[in-house]
């Protein structure tokens, strides 16, 4: 599979996406379990920060600078996880554990792939956690 690593952004001549098109990915921190245990908030991402998925495109996680976003964290492996929409769907997204180590969380359940729709929380390695709000 094959994705453009600049999933985030519009390539030069693509069309002005709808206003409305999209989600946007938005870290809300370390989990305070992941806290109490020594993790410690990666100093590239901010609370806050928000990274918008376009229908058609992937954001891959994980601490290699290959990745879309980036966690300089042992807690994560090089390619941790990939989140996209399904396909179809303008509203649900697929979050696919990219066989890390630590795993990809959704609601306290660790699985290979999760569907997520608007509100949707996940958590990578069970440290740091992201919701999925629609773009628009």
């Amino acid at each position: 599979m094959s994705w453009d690593k600049r999933a985030t952004t519009r390539r030069q001549g693509a069309p002005e996406p709808e206003r409305a098109a999209g989600m946007y990915i938005v870290y809300l921190g370390i989990v305070p379990d992941a806290a109490r245990s020594g993790v410690t908030d990666a100093a590239a991402l901010r609370v806050g920060d928000a990274f918008r998925l376009l229908p058609g495109a992937a954001i891959t996680f994980g601490r290699s600078e290959l990745c879309e976003v980036t966690i300089p964290s042992d807690q994560l492996s090089r390619a941790h996880a990939l989140i996209s929409f399904l396909p179809g769907s303008g509203t649900e997204l697929a979050l696919i554990d990219l066989r890390s180590r630590n795993g990809t969380w959704m609601r306290d359940h660790k699985a290979p792939v999760h569907h997520v729709g608007p509100g949707g929380e996940f958590t990578l390695a069970k440290a740091f956690r992201f919701r999925c709000q629609p773009a628009g």
